[in-house]
């Protein structure tokens, strides 16, 4: 079939199932206690003075970037603090505090008490969040590749070369919380990132490779934006589809919902919902159903999809139903982490 024809076929296909994108708000992994709410970051994957030279001459012998560690865990701080500060659960400061320890990516032991409640008088803080390891490792292969590439008008196998860096690393953090002296959180992630790049000789190949230091940047950021996601809430994107084929009071509210005046469109679609056509009473209910969901009215909305199903039978309904139950257990997450109710 012609490739123009398709295209026009997927593009028929997007207009009669057209969707609405819009933010929700996640609960975090785990609840920290309703009073912690101004939090200090602190960097101790940092090597001491002592541990410098070895540290240094670790990064002579395998080649790692000197430094390139120490970045790469204040990157992953930074990008700690935006997540944290993303949903105002949190006050988040950086303070300029040493606290060394670590060395060669072996974890240091626990923070005295009597430090880490003078960091906190000092600053007003209720809990800090420390890194307290952060490492990497490399590795990068090249190796030889054949492809079929059409060169005028004839295919040829052609060769040419694939560079991989895998880049390993290392991330243990703990939360301590100021009035107690307790670690009420203690975290460790190993995640393997990989960089792709080809070039038609091995050393055309690796040149394509980002820098090792900015491979170590975006590891260290998201690593701290992944452990924002255990200890804070966070907004992602969901999508939601609506229905407008079968009669023209659906395909009208959809025109309504595309420019954002939702309320015409279910001014529209609700008396649908009793419609003798039960496909398009199932689509009514099913826009309705986003509607509400978009209006915070969770409730409500499950009422509308659970009439698409049951009453209907509408077999679309099931998943949307089973998103609406994630939300709602969702947001009785949330109103013990944040204190109130997020749409």
């Amino acid at each position: 079939m012609n490739r123009s024809i398709i295209f026009c076929l997927l593009l028929g296909l997007a207009a009669c199932t057209p969707t609405t994108r819009f933010q929700v708000m996640q609960p975090a992994e785990i609840t920290l206690p309703p009073q912690v709410v101004k939090i200090g970051l602190i960097n101790r994957s940092v090597a001491d003075n002592q541990n410098q030279a070895l540290n240094l001459l670790e990064g002579l012998l395998t080649g790692e970037s000197i430094y390139a560690d120490r970045r790469g865990s204040e990157e992953a701080l930074v990008a700690l603090k935006q997540m944290l500060e993303e949903t105002n659960r949190y006050q988040v400061s950086l303070p300029a505090v040493n606290l060394p320890g670590n060395v060669a990516g072996m974890e240091a032991g626990l923070i005295d008490v009597n430090t880490l409640k003078q960091v906190c008088t000092q600053f007003g803080l209720d809990a800090l969040v420390v890194l307290e390891v952060f490492d990497t490792d490399s590795r990068v292969r090249v190796d030889p590749r054949l492809q079929e590439q059409r060169i005028k008008g004839k295919r040829v196998m052609v060769s040419d070369f694939v560079s991989t860096a895998e880049l390993m690393v290392k991330s243990r953090w703990r939360v301590y919380e100021a009035a107690t002296g307790n670690v009420i959180d203690q975290f460790g992630g190993d995640d393997v990132l990989n960089f792709n790049s080809a070039g038609p000789t091995p050393e055309a190949a690796q040149a394509g490779l980002p820098a090792k230091r900015a491979a170590i940047d975006q590891c260290g950021r998201a690593a701290g934006s992944s452990y924002g996601r255990r200890i804070a809430p966070y907004w992602v994107w969901v999508t939601r589809t609506y229905y407008r084929k079968g009669d023209p009071g659906l395909a009208l509210g959809c025109d309504y919902a595309k420019r954002k005046d939702w309320e015409k469109a279910a001014a529209l679609w609700k008396p649908l919902c009793e419609s003798t056509n039960p496909k398009v009473a199932a689509k009514a209910c099913m826009n309705m159903a986003v509607y509400f969901e978009l209006q915070g009215n969770l409730a409500v909305a499950m009422e509308y999809a659970q009439q698409a199903k049951t009453k209907y039978g509408f077999r679309d309904a099931g998943a949307y139903i089973y998103s609406l139950q994630q939300r709602k257990a969702n947001r009785q997450r949330l109103e013990k982490q944040f204190g109130a109710d997020k749409k």
